[in-house]
């Protein structure tokens, strides 16, 4: 009696983990990792990237005492471990030179501007 119920469980306990294995409700498999993504660099590409309302979208450039060139990585090299303030007080306007660019975009989407730059120019601006 005593062998027999040890052979029942036995074969109960292996029966329930192979159901469980095959099953895929044990950790077995998992090791998928997700993706991490970065919120804020996110939100700057997809703000440099947008479109006014009229449907074009606006054009950066770095003012540098009198030279406007288009944001590039060559023209964003004389920023390469400033602050971030600075490189902000210089970002305009293609279309409008004169005019900065915290006066036309919200100030939250330019920090997350200069973020996305900074991180995918290698920047290395340091807050301020």
């Amino acid at each position: 009696m005593k062998n027999t119920l040890m052979t029942l469980a036995t074969v109960l306990l292996f029966a329930a983990s192979a159901t469980a294995f095959s099953s895929g409700t044990e950790s077995y498999g998992t090791a998928y990792k997700t993706k991490k993504v970065d919120q804020l660099y996110e939100k700057g590409k997809a703000s440099y990237y947008a479109k006014d309302t009229n449907g074009q979208r606006l054009r950066y450039c770095v003012k540098t005492d009198e030279n406007v060139q288009k944001v590039s990585r060559k023209s964003l090299k004389t920023f390469a471990g400033t602050s971030e303030t600075e490189l902000t007080n210089n970002l305009v306007s293609c279309d409008s030179p004169d005019s900065k660019i915290t006066s036309i975009v919200d100030s939250e989407q330019v920090s997350a501007m200069v973020y996305y730059l900074n991180k995918r120019y290698r920047l290395n601006l340091y807050g301020s």
